[in-house]
């Protein structure tokens, strides 16, 4: 969870606006470790913003200064308010003012623009900011707010320019999208059942991860993992399904969802699944029960419903599991394979296609997950390819296994089964 931790004072509520919307571009942590002055600090300028309490001084974690430093000035518009002033500064590791760090400031006058400097970057610059040394100072204009293009109807969603990965995030056109697929999300968890897991995102005009996520859900539900890039455009498709989920019949944005689920309910990406008794049953009845250690097709050794004790062998050192012991080792083994599917799916299962999928995954792992060409068909949304896929996983040191074979049959057939 992205956060701002103040270590000192900071007066100005621009100041800790931008600090905000810096946290949550980079999904990382901020901390501040310099605000309000009411002294001079040596090194700095007497005229610093510190002595009006307008400024801040900062390290987001996990992200250089400089990667910062360049996001800011690349998009301004995107962290700053078009009506005031700022300055940004970078201090290098040869800065004079007690360190390398990143420095905001907010002006007291004048709007629509930032200020960016650079100091202390080569020895001998500590504290020269005169534009003759510093090569990136210079006044960058914030995008403003320009003309509004007319509406094609009455109460239809509209932007000027892009809005998400990629794109131009004027705040105005930010706070639109972000306040449509709020409402979105609502009738379509409405139509679905309450089956689709959406946090409302606040509709503060900034473009950060958690909107160009919610951006990608909305793409994934309606159009399938392929169309999904986390951008609106302001003649795209995007902007036109958003437009029907809030105005006309939710049915109307949800082709592949009605076509590949069958009229089932979908699961959001993202949203924490485990399987159900279905898919305990299916894996219960593949695995089989054995109260005795042995030894599973690959020679490792294994007890209960497949609950693999170690690599290699088993010893006299291996003990035996009762029913209930072993059906409380195969709940927490199934714990691994469900986080590997929810968190490499990126496309919505219904539970017996999340089941399916548990039971492939326990039996051969996460890593053949991760790399199969199961898994890339999938995610582009070619869900019929998926058994066939399955189907192909039936050998074991290099020989076709029969118990597989089964196995992959009946994990195909509930791929494919309505919920």
């Amino acid at each position: 969870m992205p956060e701002v931790i103040y270590q000192k004072t900071v007066s100005s509520r621009e100041v800790r606006l931008v600090l905000r919307r810096i946290a949550d571009f980079f999904d990382a942590t901020v901390t501040v470790h310099s605000g309000d002055r009411d002294g001079h600090v040596k090194g700095s300028n007497p005229r610093s913003l510190h002595r009006h309490h307008r400024a801040a001084d900062f390290h987001v974690r996990g992200v250089t200064d400089k990667a910062v430093f360049r996001t800011l000035r690349q998009q301004p518009a995107a962290f700053f308010d078009a009506t005031r002033g700022y300055e940004v500064i970078y201090h290098g590791p040869f800065t004079a003012t007690g360190g390398p760090h990143m420095h905001i400031g907010e002006f007291p006058q004048g709007g629509g623009y930032v200020t960016f400097k650079l100091e202390g970057l080569t020895p001998g610059s500590g504290g020269e900011y005169d534009p003759e040394h510093v090569s990136l100072r210079g006044t960058k204009p914030i995008v403003p707010q320009s003309r509004r293009t007319v509406p094609a109807r009455p109460g239809q969603l509209w932007i000027n320019e892009s809005v998400g990965r990629g794109g131009v995030n004027r705040a105005d056109d930010v706070r639109r999208i972000q306040h449509v697929l709020n409402r979105a999300a609502s009738r379509l968890a409405a139509a679905w059942g309450g089956h689709l897991s959406f946090e409302l995102l606040r509709e503060d005009g900034f473009a950060g991860t958690r909107t160009i996520a919610a951006i990608e859900l909305f793409q994934r539900l309606v159009f399938g993992r392929g169309a999904a890039d986390g951008r609106v455009d302001p003649r795209g498709l995007t902007l036109r399904a958003l437009n029907e989920a809030t105005r006309g019949p939710v049915s109307t944005v949800q082709p592949r969802i009605k076509l590949q689920h069958r009229g089932a309910p979908p699961s959001a990406p993202g949203r924490r699944r485990t399987a159900s008794d279905n898919g305990v049953l299916l894996v219960r009845d593949s695995e089989g029960f054995r109260s005795d250690p042995y030894e599973d097709t690959s020679g490792h050794c294994t007890v209960g419903y497949g609950h693999l004790l170690h690599r290699g062998k088993c010893t006299p050192a291996d003990k035996g599991v009762s029913r209930a012991e072993a059906e409380a080792l195969l709940r927490r083994d199934l714990v691994a394979a469900e986080s590997a599917v929810n968190e490499l799916v990126k496309v919505p299962l219904n539970q017996n296609r999340f089941d399916a999928l548990v039971s492939f995954t326990f039996n051969l792992g996460r890593q053949n997950l991760a790399e199969s060409t199961l898994l890339r068909e999938l995610n582009a949304g070619h869900y019929d390819k998926v058994p066939s896929e399955l189907a192909r996983w039936i050998h074991s040191n290099g020989k076709v296994v029969d118990g597989l074979v089964r196995r992959r049959k009946k994990e195909g057939e509930l791929f494919n089964r309505a919920d």
